[in-house]
């Protein structure tokens, strides 16, 4: 499969509207580094952890200067802290980062934990400060603005690590230069029952452009969800770099339309098969991983908006989609009452309760076939 037509636009926005959702979330990450202070991974334990802290008290008082209220987490000696899991549930904190201790910490917005918008500050991961803002749909201008505007208000108490040659300097050479990675997530059903999914990320990645399963970097493609961002710093602005994803973006999702048109007026079992077994899953399992209960949840939604499945509503499965990471269900175990030891925690819990939940939520959604 060959993605042609970059240059000249396409009808993807009306294509997309017809037959459900493409475009899951957009997401802008900006790296920053204070100038005159050692990368993370060189400043020592005691540094580490003031610096966070200090960084962490400007974050809230930039934020608040353009109305925005932060919360602040960090990782303690165990690696622990129920805001910062909460988060990596929802995109919002790397799974590198809980490798980060001592001086590991999270700027927040309270809301983003259990809604699709959210917006943190990882403090000490692999940078200073890791700025990411994540909005619903297909909209990377809005997520550009709210990073945008927090680095602004942030560099007003935080000199940059800045060269005027290279740009912004960075612990990851690959990142120097604008600092910045966009991306989309998208959710390709359709080329993946007609056998293109595979074909087009091959050709996402001879454009550039990443494209990573939907944990992000060094993950697998486990569902036919995908995170397509930008691929260089160097060279291009923001802007450019931001207009040069949407139009491959564009061309994606208008592939994937044409191949659920394909599918809905040619091959309709192929996707009353697809839909089928994702709802059986949620509404009978008894054990239900955080991977297999997304790639469900997004393939009923897909249903729901299609009118395939009745009685449960598109807000009810994102409310859903938002609570099912581990920090929702993990539970301590029953049996361990000794006060003097850490808890132990009921590595089942999650999945128990995740699939109860499910199977709750969708006992009365009907398939309309």
């Amino acid at each position: 499969m060959k993605l042609s037509g970059l240059v000249k636009g396409s009808r993807g926005a009306r294509l997309s509207h017809r037959h459900g959702q493409v475009a899951i979330s957009s997401r802008v990450r900006l790296a920053r580094n204070v100038a005159g202070v050692s990368f993370p991974d060189c400043l020592p334990c005691d540094d580490a952890v003031a610096l966070s802290r200090k960084l962490g008290k400007l974050c809230q008082k930039a934020g608040r200067t353009i109305g925005m209220n932060l919360g602040y987490a960090e990782l303690d000696a165990h690696g622990d802290s129920d805001e910062i899991y909460a988060l990596a549930d929802r995109g919002l904190v790397s799974q590198t980062f809980f490798d980060c201790t001592p001086g590991a910490a999270v700027v927040y917005r309270p809301d983003g934990v259990v809604s699709a918008r959210g917006f943190s500050v990882m403090l000490n991961e692999e940078d200073h400060l890791r700025i990411q803002s994540v909005v619903p749909g297909y909209d990377l201008e809005r997520a550009w603005r709210e990073a945008d505007d927090f680095d602004s208000a942030i560099n007003r108490y935080v000199p940059y690590a800045f060269s005027k040659k290279l740009g912004y300097l960075t612990a990851c050479p690959t990142n120097v230069g604008t600092a910045m990675r966009a991306s989309v997530e998208v959710f390709l059903p359709g080329l993946l029952l007609t056998d293109e999914f595979d074909a087009t990320v091959r050709a996402l990645s001879a454009l550039r452009v990443n494209a990573r399963g939907e944990e992000g970097e060094g993950s697998t493609f486990f569902s036919p969800t995908v995170q397509i961002s930008t691929g260089g710093t160097l060279g291009l602005t923001e802007a450019q770099a931001i207009a040069s994803l949407k139009r491959i973006v564009d061309e994606v999702i208008r592939q994937e339309g044409l191949a659920r048109r394909h599918v809905l007026t040619r091959e309709p079992r192929l996707a009353i098969d697809y839909f089928s077994r994702a709802l059986a899953i949620l509404k009978s399992s008894y054990m239900l991983s955080w991977r297999e209960a997304r790639a469900c949840l997004h393939a009923v939604r897909l249903a729901v908006e299609l009118h395939f499945v009745r009685r449960i509503s598109l807000d009810a499965v994102d409310e859903a989609a938002a609570r099912i990471g581990d920090s929702f269900f993990t539970r301590e175990d029953p049996d361990d009452t000794d006060p003097e030891t850490p808890a132990r925690v009921d590595d089942d819990a999650p999945m128990e309760d995740r699939a109860a939940s499910m199977r709750y939520l969708f006992s009365r959604a009907q398939p309309e076939f």
